[in-house]
């Protein structure tokens, strides 16, 4: 049994949650386009796909990119569309909590996608994998040697007289 993937559903699910019901509750009223919906619904859809694939990394990362991405559309939906017609208070305070929730959540999903054998350093985050990332520079063109710890088994081809397949020399 895997232990990650002990740990990884109930946080996925309630990542899930978390962003679900302030996603309802701020499509309540009709001041938010439809791109709102269709981004938030996409993100919704990446975080199902990552609870039934559990050790994929391209669920993991799909919905990573969409939630960040989504930082900055929610943004953009609040500036533009804030104190509209049919805007109401609850429904905008559940729109900034769906989007303080995207932060936090970013982190998390990155956390994951490191667990599921992807590497966010080769994304340009520093400090975030330690120990993960590139090593140190190994020239190729100097020539090193290989050694070969001796063995006790015998590693010599046996001779077959009856047959017609020469003996391997070494």
């Amino acid at each position: 049994m895997d232990l990650r993937a002990i740990t990884q559903g109930p946080t996925l699910k309630i990542i899930f949650f978390a962003h679900l019901v302030p996603f309802v509750w701020g499509t309540q009223s009709y001041w938010l386009p439809t791109s709102y919906t269709s981004y938030n619904i996409f993100f919704l859809l990446c975080v199902l796909w990552c609870i039934h694939s559990r050790e994929s990394e391209e669920a993991v990362f799909m919905a990573t990119m969409t939630n960040l991405l989504a930082i900055l559309l929610d943004a953009i939906t609040i500036g533009v569309y804030y104190g509209t017609s049919g805007s109401t208070g609850f429904s905008i305070f559940m729109v900034i909590v769906n989007l303080l929730l995207r932060p936090i959540t970013s982190l998390i999903l990155l956390r994951f996608y490191n667990e599921r054998a992807g590497r966010y350093s080769n994304y340009g985050i520093p400090g975030f994998a330690p120990g993960s990332g590139r090593g140190s520079y190994e020239d190729l063109d100097t020539s090193h040697r290989q050694t070969v710890p001796p063995s006790a088994v015998d590693t010599t081809s046996p001779i077959h007289e009856d047959t017609n397949i020469p003996p391997y020399n070494q």
